[in-house]
């Protein structure tokens, strides 16, 4: 018991949500276009921008802070709503029974394919590092661990 309560604990601490890499669905995505300019895009599910924002932010600190640098200023900002649909592949079903007589009895039932709407939002930041701007990357860093966007697992 006491091992399966310590696997659930690892477990949720090893998964962090949908603050991750871009994996064709969530997560963020970041290319340097310039000396000390990036464009950083998050994207999260549902409809929520300010999430998706938010998450761009502590994504640019991370950054900034790899780089050395104390503090980022946006340059441009855009933020949207996507709604999509998902395909559902049907499924089949194959049931095999033998009857008291020992006769086979397959039955195949197949549900049919359907879509799924899907809303997500997503927040595309650039953004300049430098010794003296508007925003904090250790503020930044703050906002995201209190959120819980960074959760690590610790091996004992």
């Amino acid at each position: 018991m006491r091992y399966l309560i310590l696997l659930l604990v690892m477990l949720l601490l090893f998964c962090a949500g949908n603050y991750r890499k871009y994996n064709g669905s969530v997560g963020y995505t970041d290319l340097k276009v310039g000396k000390d300019i990036y464009e950083i895009e998050f994207v999260v599910k549902g409809p929520s921008i300010l999430n998706a924002k938010k998450k761009a932010y502590v994504r640019a600190a991370e950054i900034g802070k790899e780089l050395g640098y104390p503090f980022f200023d946006v340059l441009e900002i855009n933020a949207e709503n996507y709604e999509g649909t998902q395909l559902i592949e049907g499924k089949k079903i194959i049931n095999e029974t033998v009857s008291d007589s020992n006769k086979k009895k397959i039955e195949i039932t197949e549900t049919a394919p359907s879509y799924n709407k899907i809303t997500s939002s997503a927040s595309k930041i650039k953004v300049i590092y430098s010794d003296s701007a508007a925003f904090n990357v250790d503020e930044y860093l703050h906002i995201g661990k209190k959120s819980g966007y960074f959760k690590k697992m610790w091996l004992f």
